[in-house]
């Protein structure tokens, strides 16, 4: 068996594909962080699932190290609907935002809602990136910088990995695939 990213239980033994997500969220969020934002929330993920984990660890030490505090975090379900709420529980606190790293696209795009339900603007007043790459970031307006997740890339190299494994041959224990980010007009 492989699996697409790093399973919660017994990754110890497991074979598995995965980029690396506290890398990629950090670098996401150093990218707001060198466009001058200076108040830079997140809707983090289930924190009950590695990618959830792992790109709220990478998001809160870009902030920490950039000496920024501790920053306003919430958590979505990797829905739509979870990011417009976790997003409205964010500005709801009544403290300053200038910028969100969700941790994928459609918790962005439901940000976007409350975010120009409060008669925001993205990026004006609320700069935002997301995380995947997926048709939600091409969806919204303004088109949303995120982070390319090789998905094709993964699926690709777990079946080869599975066919090795199948086939007695050796095979690496965990791959990790290289993440970009993509700049679009969210930033």
């Amino acid at each position: 068996m492989v699996f697409a990213g790093r399973p919660l239980v017994g990754g110890k033994e497991a074979y598995y594909v995965e980029v690396d997500n506290e890398q990629a969220a950090y670098n996401a969020t150093r990218q707001l962080i060198t466009s001058r934002r200076t108040h830079i929330a997140t809707i983090a993920g289930p924190q009950d699932m590695p990618p959830g984990i792992d790109r709220l660890a990478g998001w809160r030490t870009a902030v920490r190290e950039s000496g920024l505090g501790e920053g306003l975090a919430e958590v979505g379900e990797f829905t739509v609907d979870s990011g417009a709420r976790a997003m409205q529980r964010l500005l709801d606190r009544g403290q300053p935002i200038d910028a969100v790293f969700a941790a994928n696209d459609q918790m962005a795009a439901g940000a976007y809602t409350a975010i120009q339900g409060r008669g925001l603007r993205v990026p004006g007043d609320v700069a935002v990136v997301g995380f995947d790459d997926d048709t939600f970031a091409t969806a919204v307006s303004p088109a949303l910088t995120t982070v390319h997740h090789p998905i094709i890339e993964l699926g690709k190299k777990m079946a080869e990995t599975l066919v090795d494994l199948i086939e007695g041959r050796p095979a690496d224990r965990v791959t990790r695939l290289p993440t970009s980010l993509v700049i679009r007009d969210s930033v």
